[in-house]
């Protein structure tokens, strides 16, 4: 069922359901057509859906269905119905695949395969080929970074370039990239690019972060906190955000040590010494504990500072 909905080259696009029992998933194909995944996860009951296609009209021909059905060995296939409505099976799979109502013609090509330079904490330069002029004009690219179903533009240039600011340390973005001609026709968009911005190269506090002793699905931590700064630090609270929501602090010590969602919060116990400056340093641990990769913190904040990585 995956293979006849999703192939090498298929744009995911957003799609959603106001019923908490049928989930649904749609890509884009390079020939303009649509192809709808609808999973119904009742085991008892059947689900009759109505569909609307926001910025894509369906041809008025049947289409093409595709059901797999609890039980059955092999996947039906028939063209039949209409796009717009479907009664679903109980615990079923159903993919319809549908025709545009007209060929898109004249848009501009999609840009070329982006690259990510110059990556720091806050900045990234975006470079990619530059796509042939339309209608003797440059085509105008649009800088866009993905954030689950939702697409933000970032800018957007007649060249072959584009940096990237204000960016979030420890960060992953992917970004891709879509031209637009003068009558405001869309190309597809171009392969993703994805980069993690890094932690500041120069900061008043460092933090090591280390895996002492991992088994598998926990691990003792060790946290070094470095005061580079002039003063001493006579007290602390150190932040940081976990990169997945399976990763939690079981326990720790030398510290008091909170974990709110994916954020952790660790402050100095009372009678702590202070901090010395020009590169003293303060240990404290922890045991964590996850249930898938244990992907480690990449950027922490010490009473509200960003800190380098080390």
């Amino acid at each position: 069922m995956m293979n006849l909905f999703a192939r090498a080259g298929d744009q995911f696009v957003r799609a959603g359901t106001d019923n908490p029992l049928v989930a649904a998933h749609a890509v884009r194909r390079d020939n303009g057509d649509l192809a709808v995944l609808l999973l119904n996860r009742d085991p008892d009951n059947a689900h009759p859906v109505t569909i609307d296609y926001a910025g894509y009209a369906p041809a008025a021909t049947a289409p093409t269905v595709y059901t797999y059905t609890n039980g059955a060995t092999s996947i039906a296939q028939d063209q039949s119905g209409s796009a717009t409505s479907r009664t679903l099976p109980a615990y079923s799979l159903t993919t319809l695949v549908l025709h545009p109502a007209a060929p898109t013609t004249g848009a501009p090509a999609a840009p070329g395969q982006p690259i990510a330079t110059n990556v720091t904490d806050r900045t990234a330069t975006i470079y990619w080929p530059v796509p042939p002029p339309v209608g003797g004009l440059p085509a105008k690219i649009e800088v866009y970074r993905q954030n689950g179903t939702t697409s933000e533009q970032l800018g957007e240039t007649t060249g072959g370039s584009f940096t990237v600011h204000n960016l979030t340390p420890g960060t992953r973005y992917t970004i891709n990239l879509v031209a637009r001609d003068n009558a405001g026709r869309a190309s597809r968009p171009s392969p993703p690019v994805t980069f993690t911005t890094g932690s500041p190269a120069e900061s008043s506090c460092a933090v090591r972060f280390t895996d002492v002793n991992d088994w598998g699905n926990g691990y003792v931590g060790g946290v070094d906190i470095v005061n580079n700064g002039t003063a001493p630090i006579n007290g602390w609270t150190l932040t940081w955000t976990w990169p997945t929501s399976w990763q939690q602090v079981s326990s720790g010590w030398n510290a008091t040590w909170t974990q709110t969602g994916r954020t952790v919060k660790i402050t100095n116990t009372d009678g702590s010494p202070p901090v010395p400056a020009g590169g003293g340093s303060t240990n404290i641990g922890f045991v964590g504990a996850y249930s898938g990769p244990n992907v480690l913190p990449g950027v922490f904040t010490l009473n509200g500072v960003v800190c380098t990585t080390l």
